[in-house]
């Protein structure tokens, strides 16, 4: 990603308007994104905010700006891109983790036995639905030491402000 990125700022920007530590921070920024349309967007409105303030150099502020906005723009275009099936697990997972906040971490079997009893889903649908939130990088799914294929959900974003898309 350093790279593409790296070749994209020489080959659409005077030298010097990122400086390596900020490119850096781009880099950082995108792997936590998880996808490099992250990184060419951040650059764009890290960029821009620069102009804006009539700076011929992109700061750190400029950066962490951009990075909500991309960020947001993000993530309302993967909510919107939902199947209604992965929203409304989606919607589910959120307020369980709004409800429990102080409670243990939620579980696949916890979330799966309380999303049963709103849906008529099987656990291979269930799983699946769960699998592709994963893969969008909407949830994180870590493996429990216990008994079974058990993991633990985790949002990868605030919770408030996830489902405003929808």
């Amino acid at each position: 990603m350093h790279t593409i990125l790296r070749d994209r700022i020489r080959t659409g920007l005077y030298p010097g308007v990122i400086p390596p530590g900020i490119l850096d921070r781009i880099v950082a920024l995108t792997v936590e994104g998880g996808d490099l349309r992250v990184g060419i967007d951040l650059l764009k409105h890290a960029v821009l905010s620069a102009e804006r303030d009539a700076r011929t150099v992109v700061g750190e502020q400029d950066v962490t700006t951009a990075f909500e906005t991309v960020r947001g723009a993000r993530l309302h275009l993967l909510i919107e891109g939902l199947k209604p099936d992965q929203e409304q697990l989606l919607s589910h997972i959120v307020r369980m983790k709004q409800e429990n906040q102080t409670v243990p971490p939620l579980t696949s079997r916890t979330l799966y036995e309380s999303f049963k009893k709103t849906r008529d889903v099987s656990y291979t649908a269930f799983h699946t639905r769960l699998t592709r939130l994963s893969d969008l990088r909407l949830i994180d799914l870590n493996r429990r030491a216990a008994k079974g294929n058990a993991h633990e959900i985790e949002l990868r974003f605030d919770p408030g402000g996830l489902m405003e898309g929808k």
